[in-house]
């Protein structure tokens, strides 16, 4: 089994029903039932191929697949991509995960959204289109990095994906911004709670 097809099961699991790993081969089997003449070999779909074939992800070239997969949605759907949107999450994790290796984005407590303070995490930010909601970029972070501190990151990234200088933002926190905004001259920010903007 070609592990692009592994990758559709898993995401279609996401969008449908959200089992986990060990949960996808059980779950398939009933999904599937009576869906077409040939009855598919759910156990082909095993935790254990399913984890070999994320393997395979983790070492590919992700950046790539995403740009492709992004690039072909926007031609094909004649999408626009003047405004994105752009938010951050926490994702958790359960167990230890002692033995990190080095360079990666470190597994650790920090502020978690689902409440689950006990559990370590990442930091997700996602920009997506406006015009489609389709994937343009994502970063990640370890997970004791806080929102306000991903804003500028991200608007460097977002500079050189768009080719462009001028973008209107909004973000519930002002002081982030006020040292860095002199250099960038052909900048317009829309700052939700600040009422004196020309103050800063």
């Amino acid at each position: 089994m070609e592990p692009a097809q592994a990758l559709c099961i898993m995401i279609l699991n996401i969008i449908c029903a959200r089992r986990p790993l060990y949960k996808v081969e059980e779950w398939l089997a009933d999904y599937t039932d009576g869906m077409a003449e040939e009855v598919m070999d759910a156990s082909q779909y095993n935790d254990d191929q399913l984890g070999r074939s994320l393997d395979k992800l983790f070492k590919a070239d992700r950046h790539s697949i995403m740009a492709e997969l992004s690039a072909n949605a926007i031609k094909l759907h004649k999408l626009e991509t003047d405004d994105i949107h752009n938010d951050s999450t926490s994702i958790t994790f359960t167990g230890e995960y002692k033995n990190q290796e080095e360079g990666t984005v470190n597994l650790t407590r920090g502020f978690n959204k689902d409440h689950r303070p006990d559990c370590k995490q990442v930091v997700f930010g996602l920009n997506i289109t406006a015009d489609g909601n389709v994937p343009l970029s994502y970063l990640l972070f370890d997970g004791n990095r806080t929102d306000d501190t991903t804003h500028i990151p991200n608007w460097e990234g977002l500079r050189k994906l768009e080719k462009r200088t001028l973008f209107i933002l909004q973000t519930a926190n002002c002081a982030v911004w006020k040292t860095w905004l002199t250099s960038i001259p052909m900048a317009v920010y829309l700052l939700r709670s600040c009422r004196k903007i020309e103050n800063m």
